[in-house]
């Protein structure tokens, strides 16, 4: 079951909490430390936060728009998402709201957050106040890549992502710029997360290829996933390149099944020869993805593997070309310039 599934991945990426994570994974979190906050009385000395003062009560209908408007644009719209709550109710005196996080229209995941009775502050496995603006996030720590890879003379890089993955998106966009300094100086492959049909079981003809092949965010994001294999195998990278930047900003895993032929051919890309590859080899492309998914225990998007080492870093241009550049036995002279780029959560996932 897609539930089963994704609960079993809030268990495993839970300790990798940030803000927009916060709320697809706030579940489990969320409710430990509110069941804390009521027993306490939100005397919380684990959190730098007092009781709040103003007593004035609110109502859940006028702090829904508050609270999607707070985390959409706080945590979620830099990614081309959106929170929507779908229903709320109330324990303790708290406002539990369960949220979904929605992109073109497609649901991504859900959870749930915990607001005050004033309206003022909202729970995401910590506090924060809905009034005051969002600290700043420490981008040198987020653009420190942690990855050793062992050194070769040619570095292998295989990053892994679901084509309408706004995570996965990320990635790219951080990874575009390396491509084009690296150039020939390392083995690029981009790679795509393929599921079991057992994680979606009854719902086959919504998420999977040939009832067989699945995706997150439904059959046309792994239609596409397989579309961008066949580009990549008849276009040189600067074609694909464009093809694939162009379906990331015009097209969404519900409309890309007719999205994609209007970006192939302002891009250069034959749309029959696509889709003949498409008719011929999808399935087969699909189960080399899922074996690989499974050689590398690939379980989410974004992945990125150095050398065969799982790359644990920011998702900035330079902190992928500083990771790379350390897994060179002698690193070229492009390994001294620096890419420009604003530092990126690293524990965003879909999966």
């Amino acid at each position: 079951m897609v539930v089963k599934h994704l609960r079993a991945m809030e268990k495993k990426n839970l300790v990798l909490l940030t803000a927009a994570v916060a709320i697809v994974f706030g579940l489990v979190f969320g409710y430990i430390l509110t069941a804390v906050a009521i027993s306490n009385a939100w005397d919380l000395p684990f959190l730098p936060m007092s009781k709040p003062n103003t007593g004035v009560q609110t109502s859940a209908a006028n702090v829904t728009p508050k609270v999607e408007q707070y985390l959409t644009s706080n945590f979620l719209s830099s990614y081309g998402a959106e929170a929507k709550v779908r229903n709320t109710s109330v324990a303790g005196g708290l406002t539990v709201m369960g949220v979904d996080i929605v992109q073109d229209g497609t649901t991504l995941s859900s959870g749930e957050v915990y607001v005050s009775s004033d309206g003022e502050l909202v729970l995401l496995g910590t506090l924060y106040n809905m009034s005051k603006p969002l600290p700043v996030a420490n981008q040198t720590q987020t653009q420190t890549a942690t990855t050793e890879a062992p050194k070769t003379d040619k570095p292998d890089v295989s990053l892994y992502v679901m084509s309408f993955c706004p995570y996965g998106q990320q990635a790219e966009s951080g990874m575009w710029p390396v491509l084009d300094l690296m150039k020939d100086k390392i083995n690029f492959e981009l790679h795509y997360v393929v599921y079991s049909s057992d994680y979606y079981k009854g719902q086959e003809t919504q998420y999977c290829l040939n009832g067989t092949y699945c995706s997150m965010h439904g059959v046309g994001e792994i239609n596409e996933d397989m579309r961008q294999k066949c580009v990549m195998q008849s276009y040189n990278s600067s074609v694909w390149l464009s093809y694939i930047k162009e379906i990331n900003s015009k097209c969404g895993a519900s409309n890309v099944d007719t999205c994609w032929e209007g970006v192939a051919n302002s891009t250069g890309v034959d749309v029959a020869a696509v889709k003949s590859c498409f008719d011929s080899n999808a399935g087969s492309l699909a189960a080399s993805e899922q074996t690989l998914n499974s050689q590398y225990n690939v379980q989410g998007s974004p992945m990125m593997f150095i050398n065969g080492v799982e790359y644990q870093g920011g998702r900035t241009a330079d902190a992928y070309k500083t990771a790379i550049c350390n897994a060179f036995n002698n690193a070229p002279s492009e390994c001294s310039q620096t890419l420009s780029g604003t530092a990126a959560a690293t524990s965003g996932s879909c999966g």
